[in-house]
């Protein structure tokens, strides 16, 4: 389960909010943000869509890990990251309803927002050699 009750407001009754995002591979730490507060679900914050985040320039290609807890985020722009590393933690930030963490890749070093995510090409991620589908989930342990 999810979460415990039917869109409860309080944060910690979701599963997966305050989790530890790890690095899904070694690459540079192109840019962040952790300043947004989190929301209580179904209150969503469309001017500023990923939230909190980080962004990975990986094997030529970026990665947009997006709608992080608040000042959870443990590097920082430049660094270098291995994967499994923890990076942040999954919060309830930008234009969401509901704690999750958005991942997606796109093509090449990208840093501009838009082209990060309108206009890059995206490319397929696999997780243990898995192709996921919304909602699946991974354990790292």
């Amino acid at each position: 389960m999810r979460t415990r009750g039917l869109l409860p407001p309080d944060l910690n009754a979701y599963a997966i909010y305050g989790t530890p995002v790890l690095a899904p591979c070694e690459g540079e730490v192109l840019a962040t943000r952790s300043d947004l507060p989190d929301q209580k679900p179904m209150e969503m914050d469309p001017d500023n869509l990923p939230g909190n985040y980080i962004t990975l320039h990986c094997h030529d290609l970026t990665i947009l890990l997006a709608h992080l807890r608040q000042n959870s985020l443990v590097v920082d722009v430049g660094d270098t990251v291995t994967a499994g590393q923890p990076i942040a933690e999954v919060g309830n930030t930008g234009n969401t309803t509901e704690p999750h963490l958005h991942i997606h890749a796109v093509e090449g070093r990208v840093t501009d927002h838009d082209t990060l995510a309108f206009e890059g090409k995206g490319m397929p991620m696999t997780f243990g050699s898995r192709f996921l589908k919304r909602n699946d989930r991974v354990q790292t342990r």
